[in-house]
């Protein structure tokens, strides 16, 4: 919910941290769907948030867990992709 409000608003910053919370929990309970999604939106604000300064092992550790949503989702070519 948290996660859903802040990416409304515009605190970045929260927005970003709570998406990749509930994309951590939905994966936790084996929501592949809800991971995929919050974590392409996480990875959207930090893009947004950061332009060209963006740190490169912190898209490379979104594009990863993204990965595991894909992989989760027994979408084995996307999931390759990513990592």
């Amino acid at each position: 919910m948290l996660a859903y409000h802040y990416s409304r608003g515009e605190d970045e910053d929260k927005a970003e941290d709570y998406l990749i919370k509930a994309s951590e929990e939905a994966l936790k309970s084996s929501a592949s769907s809800e991971a995929l999604y919050y974590y392409k939106k996480a990875m959207e604000v930090y893009i947004r948030k950061h332009g060209d300064a963006v740190i490169r092992i912190k898209v490379a550790e979104l594009e990863a867990n993204i990965g595991f949503a894909f992989y989760n989702r027994g979408q084995y070519q996307d999931a390759i992709t990513l990592f």
